[in-house]
């Protein structure tokens, strides 16, 4: 007679594994896989969201620098120093062309070329805004080291006659008027320091005609120092160089 079934023992282990089956139909494309060149910035230019990595954009920003030496000056006067101290070494002085207190105002004017990468269709990228490098070696308590510029630019080929002027773009003095304009207040620049003064502030605008400028054009820019009322400075008024940025084609 039998007996009674014993219990079940342990599973064993799994065998190998099967091969891999056929791949299956590749799927439907998706609804922007065919898109050209074309749209695609299109839809990046219309985004409203999200933004494109700093790194690939952050190298189409230009800046050019006129030294003191490429303006001519209406002042007789040599350079003058910043740091005029005594103490100060000949050899250490910081020299910049002199706009002195003069009622005949001062100027001076430098010829650039526009850079060959400047992009003039660019929006805004119209006449880029200006930095002035300058000081002062007037040793007046504040506020009355601030000045009276005004600044005026104009593209060569525009100069076709004895009687065409630069048409007046900016002014910096003190006791300007507040608000989006075309003049801001003059800062107060450091005894025997030097100062990046901006022009024209972010709600801004040049005060002239629109001028569009494009690649290889010459351009006269020209700063005279007003003294009047709304320059109380009574020392030299010392223009380091001058720099203006824009956005180039990559």
């Amino acid at each position: 007679m039998q007996g009674p079934q014993g219990p079940a023992g342990q599973d064993g282990q799994n065998g190998a594994a099967g091969p891999t089956g056929p791949a299956g139909p590749t799927g439907a494309p998706g609804q922007d896989a065919n898109l050209t060149g074309e749209e695609i910035i299109t839809r990046i230019n219309n985004a409203t969201t999200g933004n494109i990595g700093q790194h690939r954009i952050a190298n189409t920003f230009r800046r050019m620098f006129l030294p003191a030496s490429a303006f001519t000056q209406t002042n007789p006067q040599p350079a003058v120093a910043g740091n005029f101290d005594p103490s100060v070494p000949r050899i250490n002085k910081a020299w910049g062309v002199a706009l002195s207190p003069s009622p005949n105002n001062d100027a001076v004017s430098a010829v650039f070329v526009v850079p060959a990468d400047f992009v003039s269709a660019l929006p805004g990228n119209r006449f880029p805004r200006l930095r002035i490098l300058w000081g002062t070696d007037s040793t007046q308590a504040d506020p009355s080291r601030k000045t009276h510029l005004e600044i005026s630019f104009e593209r060569v080929s525009n100069f076709t006659g004895s009687t065409v002027s630069l048409p007046l773009q900016y002014t910096i003095r003190a006791g300007a008027a507040s608000g989006p304009n075309n003049e801001m207040e003059s800062p107060i620049p450091p005894i025997g320091g030097m100062i990046e003064t901006l022009a024209y502030e972010d709600f801004d605008g040049w005060a002239g005609p629109p001028l569009v400028l494009h690649s290889d054009e010459y351009v006269i820019i020209t700063i005279t120092r007003v003294h009047d009322a709304d320059d109380p400075n009574t020392g030299n008024i010392i223009l380091y160089g001058v720099s203006y940025e824009y956005y180039a084609d990559l």
